[in-house]
């Protein structure tokens, strides 16, 4: 009897050991059947189940579409956001006042921290002469798997033009596509402080995001 029960749980343990497994599914289709050992934060280290005692190996992140683990938990590794593998961008465009003639030509560089915050640096030209600087922050309203392209957000910069401060906040929304093609389309309060004035502008701009 004890032998039996013996045999039982060998029997058991063995078929637990046998689909204690990962799989990797990487974008190029394919599926690998492997142990899990180690993250960092580009790489994911793993043996392969059918090569016991086999060496350690590694694929970079950005190659992985998905990884479901053992306990069938799925890892989706930030991929169903755009903004979270592509989070770096160049973007060029025009910012106009929507009551007079003042405006300024804007060159953009943003990082995209988490797939809700974007820390942007903008240097420009007004329509009529004169320099433009600002630096700051959006918002963006998305999850951190979100498949959604259209994000609104708000957010808050400051800068000078031509040597006056000023205090930005934009209301928008930006289209990033899982190519990289980035749009925003925002409505901008500009407070300048020294002179008590108050500007409503409209901002168009369209560029690149880059994978890291």
């Amino acid at each position: 009897m004890k032998r039996a029960f013996l045999v039982a749980v060998i029997l058991i343990a063995s078929v637990t050991i046998t689909f204690a497994q990962d799989t990797i599914f990487t974008k190029d289709k394919q599926e690998l059947t492997v142990k899990i050992v180690e993250q960092t934060n580009k790489l994911i280290k793993y043996q392969m189940i059918d090569y016991e005692g086999g060496p350690t190996l590694s694929m970079k992140k950005h190659r992985i579409e998905k990884v479901k683990y053992q306990n069938g938990y799925i890892d989706l590794m930030g991929n169903q956001n755009p903004r979270y593998y592509r989070p770096i961008g160049i973007s060029v465009g025009l910012t106009a006042s929507v009551l007079d003639e003042y405006g300024f030509y804007i060159v953009n560089l943003d990082y995209f921290v988490t797939p809700q915050i974007d820390l942007q640096f903008n240097i420009g030209s007004e329509i009529e002469g004169g320099s433009y600087y600002s630096v700051g922050s959006k918002f963006h309203f998305n999850r951190n798997y979100s498949t959604t392209k259209f994000t609104p957000y708000t957010g808050l910069l400051v800068g000078t033009d031509t040597g006056d401060l000023f205090v930005q906040i934009p209301l928008g929304v930006n289209y990033l596509g899982k190519k990289g093609f980035n749009a925003s389309l925002s409505i901008n309060e500009m407070f300048f402080p020294e002179h008590s004035w108050q500007e409503t502008m409209l901002e168009i701009t369209l560029g690149w995001k880059f994978r890291m």
